[in-house]
């Protein structure tokens, strides 16, 4: 499922390195499946620290969230999604802040077609990262 966090750009740039960490105060890391209320939480949280607003896209499988940490810790209600867990920078999907990266197979193929260009020895031809982004040999 798509759900989304609403942050500040001094956040985001933290979540892109060490991924979700869960707050002080509900010791949870909060989503929203609702785009404006992530909007709306970015701009409360941005006008608290004077900062900008940014909101991140995520896409994370409930199943897989409560298999791995147990339904306790797993709690959605209301299209609202807490997590009493950290959770990795690879359920990113969006991050507005920050130099680009690529996130799925296809994007790390584009980026690596892009990036070997310009040597010589490689070819359209040559089984490469787009011909193993297709085949499923990158996860």
């Amino acid at each position: 499922m798509i759900v989304y966090h609403g942050t500040t750009k001094r956040r985001a740039l933290r979540i892109r390195v060490q991924g979700f960490r869960p707050g002080k105060k509900a010791g949870r890391v909060w989503f929203t499946e609702r785009l404006d209320y992530a909007r709306a939480r970015a701009e409360y949280r941005a006008e608290q620290a004077h900062d900008q607003p940014v909101v991140l896209t995520c896409e994370v499988h409930l199943e897989r969230l409560c298999r791995h940490f147990g339904p306790q810790a797993v709690h959605y209600k209301g299209r609202c999604l807490a997590v009493d867990a950290p959770l990795p920078t690879s359920i990113l999907r969006d991050c507005p802040v920050g130099p680009r990266q690529p996130i799925s197979p296809q994007e790390l193929s584009d980026w690596l077609s892009t990036a070997f260009r310009k040597y010589a020895n490689v070819s359209r031809g040559d089984f490469g990262a787009g011909q193993g982004a297709r085949e499923g040999a990158i996860p």
